[in-house]
């Protein structure tokens, strides 16, 4: 598939790797096939089916099996199995984190402000489902009606986050310095928390 680059390195050009990764391809190639342009079937369940179908292909992917990754074995060779070692000590790392309700590793490392996005705003709506934020123009004047954002699941509202060079980030900075009042959706979990982050 174009722009699948898992069997790009010269390890999976030697046998048995070869035909494993080929024998993939070709496979995942032929479910690509047969869940696009089907006669009958409506471009929004196509959709759906081809996702569904990508990520339980993904998961038997030759490249992501340690006994079946040519790169894993050849790491594995140089460094006498050490780096199955190094990823054994990050996942209870990261574990042992989640349980005592600690942030992730590196998380030190960022700064509200400097290195986080941070927007002066309020929440002006919240029920079980959602909290609507919304975030302070930077104009002496505003439009009559504000910008609202719902962002998808997977990238929250971080993908809006935008710096101007100077060590202090601003999401929504654009809108913000047009006139505009930018509002977020933020969806909330079952158990009543916010699913965006801290958002204001």
């Amino acid at each position: 598939m174009p722009g699948d680059y898992r069997f790009s390195a010269p390890e999976w050009r030697t046998q048995p790797f070869s035909f494993m990764a080929q024998a993939f391809l070709l496979n995942q190639q032929w479910w690509h096939n047969v869940t696009h342009e089907v006669p009958g079937v409506e471009r929004h369940h196509e959709g759906g089916v081809s996702f569904i179908t990508r990520q339980l292909l993904d998961v038997l992917s030759p490249s992501n099996n340690p006994l079946t990754n040519p790169e894993v074995i050849q790491r594995a060779r140089e460094t006498g199995g050490a780096n199955f070692i190094e990823v054994w000590k990050n996942w209870t790392e990261d574990m042992q984190r989640q349980l005592a309700e600690r942030p992730p590793v590196g998380a030190e490392g960022f700064v509200v402000g400097r290195d986080v996005a941070v927007t002066p705003g309020k929440v002006i709506f919240r029920n079980h489902l959602i909290e609507l934020i919304q975030h302070a123009p930077s104009t002496p004047t505003v439009h009559a009606e504000p910008i609202l954002i719902v962002p998808a699941w997977i990238m929250k509202y971080y993908i809006l986050d935008q710096c101007d060079g100077s060590a202090r980030c601003h999401r929504c900075d654009p809108a913000r310095s047009q006139g505009s009042c930018g509002r977020i959706l933020l969806g909330r979990d079952a158990s009543g928390h916010r699913s965006g982050g801290d958002g204001a």
